[in-house]
């Protein structure tokens, strides 16, 4: 039975955290300090204050968790303390020897428990599964939390002052950057730091920017992600620079090294896949759409949406398709879509939008009998209004957030009361990213939310210099997905890949393709809650005629047609009736995960600007277990030798220079 004195306590405490035996206690633990990352944390008597018992040393937790930018709070339920810091989430049950990380169970020696009204938690074990580097000064009787990360950039920025003329330093460091010596422009650039954050954010930006190029050059991309990351933040400051800030953003995700690791299996305990009992929802499993009105090679005499040809041209079946709508149009003239959608059970995602303007758009009898028209006919819709309404282009974009929402939340009402069978699904463009929040009506007004994705190829601002796109199609969905994705079903509500150089109209199917496979590849895996995707099949002309904008026909382009056709097959997710269901899940693997004692299936994700790798190495406690070549780098291990152990899991790309991504998993075998 649940302790009401805990229940109660935890109402009200601050939470703190014991540190691991491991660490040495000071003999005076009343001296005791925590720095996080270089800054020194003050405690005061309401945090709890730091003290040694039966041989370990109790450190408060809110202020120590917060200072490492970690979201603390409590769920008295349980009850248990949960920390929550750059997509991790560890929960701390009180009173049990385990904590979990991501939902993955990891084991603890001391036990989470009540003391004198204030909870308290292991801090080592809570803080590196955080990320956290932990560690003891015994000179100065100082528990040190260290981000890595953070400490790299507090480096550059608190290095003693430099004497001497600031901008004949700074003609130095360029000039050894043009000339090609990247490590003397990197240790130039370092020593100017501090005296560069004196001289505004502007100033401190290009600082970051230069010497993310340089890291970039010398081939250690995490620090140039780093460094272009704190540029863009620098440029933010500015509100003019806001796509400057944008810009480097992006630059940073393109320079990063990653590499994620997962397991499939169809055991539920494993399953984080969430059914929101949204209208159509596929309950489990990754529906497949397309907008194909214009694609001659999947057309048939009458005009209407290519549910027979589509299929035949790509070999499966799709279950959702899109059709554009102009709002005050009359919806009976496209009755033969409903008709044959309906036949073949799919589903129409309507887009219907406001080309007059938000202004037009009211509940009276045009929306009403939409709605009723909808609900009455034998078709399944889903209703996406306003779509891609943050990109200034669309003739509906407002920066009035709150005329938008309030625009939104009429047509959704009356939907809501005429036509609830329609799901109703809010989809913005991915770009720009700054701005897509505000626009957001509520989680009362949303069944979906959706996402415009769409990948051109730009190679003219490769910072190596190659002129190539090394830039991932997939990883658009990451901060929607990351932001609702615990909410409401996701859906890809159209995205395409241009084959075609908006810059100087090259031929960039190669690159299209790649990205196709990948895309559609580890859709299914890195997205448990992403419901539906929709491809745009379209060719957009350009201002001449016989010359094109944008190209997307899959049956004008063989090459890409064959890279969707091996994307959509790759996986037993897709499916191809929202009314399917798939049991097969795939698990992301965490620092410290737990897996079951039998064979098991694994696959990688992996980025580097490097980008080019023959294929990935796993090993096990340092022996070689297995060998994958090409994507998704799948191959099988037999843990069943380590029942009861705790090993680790090297996952290492090679190529024709040294690895590339070389990552280590710890994971406890059940």
């Amino acid at each position: 039975m649940r302790n009401r004195y805990l229940l109660k306590k935890l109402a009200i405490v601050m939470a703190a955290f014991i540190l691991s035996a491991s660490l040495p206690v000071c003999a005076d633990a009343a001296e005791i300090k925590i720095a996080v990352n270089g800054t020194t944390v003050s405690f005061t008597q309401s945090d709890g204050i730091p003290f040694e018992e039966g041989g370990r040393t109790f450190v408060p937790l809110r202020a120590a968790a917060e200072a490492y930018g970690a979201q603390v709070s409590y769920n008295g339920d349980v009850p248990e303390a949960v920390l929550v810091k750059d997509g991790v989430t560890v929960r701390v049950p009180i009173g049990e020897s385990f904590i979990y990380r991501n939902g993955e169970k990891i084991k603890n020696d001391a036990p989470a428990r009540v003391i004198n009204d204030r909870t308290y938690l292991p801090i080592r074990i809570v803080m590196e599964a955080l990320g956290a580097n932990v560690g003891w000064d015994g000179a100065t009787s100082t528990v040190t939390v260290e981000d890595e990360d953070k400490m790299f950039i507090y480096g550059i920025e608190n290095r003693p002052k430099m004497s001497g003329n600031l901008w004949a330093a700074w003609e130095e460091a360029t000039g050894l950057q043009a000339a090609g010596n990247y490590s003397g422009a990197v240790s130039a650039y370092t020593e100017l730091g501090s005296r560069f954050l004196d001289e505004g954010p502007v100033n401190a930006a290009i600082l970051f920017q230069h010497l993310g190029e340089c890291y970039s050059m010398l081939g250690e991309y995490h620090h140039a992600s780093l460094c272009f990351a704190h540029s863009s933040e620098y440029w933010a400051q500015d509100p003019e620079q806001e796509q400057t800030a944008l810009h480097f953003a992006n630059l940073a995700d393109t320079m990063e090294t990653g590499l994620n690791l997962y397991f499939k299996t169809n055991d539920p305990a494993y399953n984080r896949t969430k059914y929101f009992g949204a209208p159509l929802e596929p309950e489990s499993g990754l529906l497949l759409g397309a907008y194909a009105e214009s694609d001659t090679g999947a057309s048939n005499p009458h005009g209407e949406l290519y549910f027979d040809g589509f299929p035949k041209l790509t070999g499966k079946e799709h279950g959702v398709y899109l059709l554009y709508m102009p709002y005050g149009s009359d919806i009976s003239g496209y009755a033969s879509h409903f008709r044959e959608a309906a036949e073949k059970n799919c589903i129409i995602e309507i887009g219907l939008q406001p080309v007059s303007g938000l202004d037009k758009v009211k509940a009276d009898n045009y929306l009403i009998n939409m709605a009723k028209y909808m609900e009455e006919s034998d078709c399944q819709f889903l209703l996406r209004f306003a779509n891609e309404m943050n990109e200034v282009s669309t003739y509906w974009y407002t920066e009035d957030y709150d005329k938008y929402i309030q625009t939104f939340r009429t047509v959704a009402n009356v939907f809501r009361e005429y036509a609830p069978s329609v799901g109703i699904v809010w989809a913005p463009n991915f770009f720009p990213q700054n701005n897509i929040d505000s626009y957001y009506p509520g989680d009362e007004y949303v069944d979906y939310v959706g996402l415009s994705v769409y990948e051109e190829f730009s190679g003219e601002g490769d910072v190596l210099g190659e002129g190539k796109d090394r830039d991932h199609w997939i990883n658009i969905l990451d901060g929607v997905y990351e932001r609702y994705g615990d909410r409401k079903p996701i859906i890809i509500a159209e995205g395409g890949c241009n084959y075609h150089s908006i810059i100087d109209g090259a031929d960039v199917t190669d690159f299209s393709a790649a990205q196709m496979v990948e895309y559609y590849t580890y859709l299914p895996i890195k997205y448990p809650n992403l419901k539906m995707v929709v491809l745009y099949d379209n060719d957009e002309a350009g201002p001449t005629p016989g010359t094109y904008y944008r190209r997307f026909m899959l049956s004008k382009n063989p090459v890409l047609l064959e890279a969707y056709k091996q994307g959509i097959n790759s996986s037993d997710r897709y499916i191809t009736r929202w009314d399917e269901t798939t049991d097969q899940y795939y698990y992301e693997l965490f620092q410290n995960a737990t897996l079951p004692a039998k064979y098991v299936e694994l696959c990688s994700f992996i980025t580097s600007p490097a980008g080019e790798y023959s294929g990935v190495l796993y090993f096990v406690n340092g022996q070689k277990a297995a060998e994958a070549y090409g994507i998704p780098y799948t191959v099988g291990i037999d843990l069943t030798p380590y029942a009861g152990q705790s090993v680790e899991i090297r996952v290492m790309t090679y190529g024709s220079g040294p690895a590339l991504v070389d990552k280590t998993f710890k994971i406890n075998v059940e």
